[in-house]
């Protein structure tokens, strides 16, 4: 069964998706926890590795908003990707999912005898 996941977790799924602040490892476990028994997988976040900050002087920012979804998914769309939005009114970002562009390189000229 195909499942995709979206939100605030409010928990990092490893400790280098925080920059400063603290980290309850036994919460991070039982995320990792779910994710192994709920079969579903985190995939590439493009841009920015961040989705939350404190928005304080000593700033603290953390990878809370993900997609997690089943690897089925990937297989249909291998080029599938997390993006995040700019901060407006929260000290979340908006992420997005959809699927990266592939760059062929530049169009040939194809000129036309008149």
């Amino acid at each position: 069964m195909p499942w995709v996941f979206g939100g605030d977790f409010n928990i990092v799924l490893d400790l280098k998706e925080r920059k400063d602040g603290d980290c309850v490892l036994s919460y991070l476990r039982s995320f990792k926890e779910f994710t192994l028994k709920a079969k579903v997988v985190d995939f590439p976040m493009q841009e920015s590795c961040f989705t939350w900050s404190n928005n304080r002087e000593r700033a603290s920012w953390e990878r809370l908003d993900r997609f997690l979804v089943s690897p089925i998914i990937l297989s249909w769309f291998p080029n599938l990707i997390q993006k995040d939005l700019p901060i407006n009114l929260s000290d979340h970002n908006t992420i997005t999912i959809g699927e990266s562009c592939m760059d062929w390189g530049p169009i040939p000229f194809r000129g036309r005898l008149v």
